[in-house]
C-alpha cells in the first residue's frame, strides 16, 4: 500500500509497478525548488510501532518543507568522499511541525494525530513504543517524555527529562515489574509504577 500520511508535493501517486508518478518541473534547480517533505521527514529513521490490539501503526511525522538546489555540473565521485546530488535550505518562517499519527493498518487512513508543541530542540524526534496496556510512549521535541492513549491520541502523562530525546523507548520486566526506559541526552531514565 502507498498512501500519503504527511504533506508531499513531488508525486501524483503510484503507478501499476509501484513507482512514484513524479510531478513535472520539480527537480532541484540552480534557483531552488520548494518541496514537501524536507530532508527530515515526513518520517525517517525514527521507529514507528504497531499494536495488534488496536490495529494501528503509530508513526512519528515531521511536516517541514525545504528548498532544494542543484549543484552545478556533474559532480565526480572521489572514493572516500561524499557526493551530494543537490543541496537544500530551510525557508525562514516555515517551522517544523511534529506529530505522532496513528494509521489504520488495512487502509492507511489517519485515525488520530497528536501534535507536539514546538520546542528548542525542534529538529529532534523520538521513536515510538506501543504497549499491550493501551499506551503509546514517545519523546517530545522539547525534551518531555509522554504517554498517549493508544485509541485516541489523548495525552495522559508527561515528564520533562532535561535532554534531547531521539531514541525509541523500550519496555522490560525486572523483579516481576514492568518498566519503561528512554535515553534522554546522555542519560537513560527508567519508570515503573509503585506497587
Amino acid at each position: 500500500m502507498a498512501r500519503p500520511f504527511a504533506r508531499q508535493t513531488w508525486a501524483d501517486g503510484i503507478d501499476e509497478t509501484g513507482r512514484p508518478i513524479l510531478r513535472e518541473n520539480l527537480a532541484p534547480t540552480a534557483d531552488g525548488t520548494f518541496l514537501y517533505p524536507g530532508p527530515w521527514g515526513a518520517t525517517n529513521w525514527w521507529s514507528p510501532s504497531f499494536s495488534p490490539a488496536t490495529g494501528l501503526l503509530y508513526v512519528p511525522v515531521v511536516e517541514w518543507g525545504a528548498v532544494y538546489f542543484s549543484e552545478p555540473g556533474n559532480p565526480v565521485h572521489v572514493p572516500g568522499r561524499r557526493i551530494w546530488g543537490s543541496a537544500y535550505q530551510v525557508v525562514p518562517g516555515d517551522n517544523p511541525r511534529k506529530f505522532i499519527r496513528a494509521l489504520a493498518h488495512e487502509s492507511g487512513n489517519v485515525v488520530w494525530e497528536h501534535e507536539f508543541s514546538p520546542g528548542p530542540r525542534s529538529q529532534s524526534m523520538s521513536g515510538i513504543l506501543s504497549t499491550g496496556g493501551g499506551l503509546v510512549f514517545s519523546g517530545a521535541p522539547d525534551g518531555r517524555f509522554v504517554a498517549l492513549d493508544a485509541h485516541t491520541g489523548k495525552q495522559l502523562w508527561e515528564r520533562p527529562l532535561g535532554g534531547n530525546i531521539i531514541a525509541a523507548p523500550i519496555t522490560y520486566i525486572a523483579g516481576g515489574q514492568q518498566h519503561i526506559a528512554i535515553a534522554a541526552g546522555r542519560s537513560i531514565v527508567a519508570f515503573a509504577l509503585h506497587r
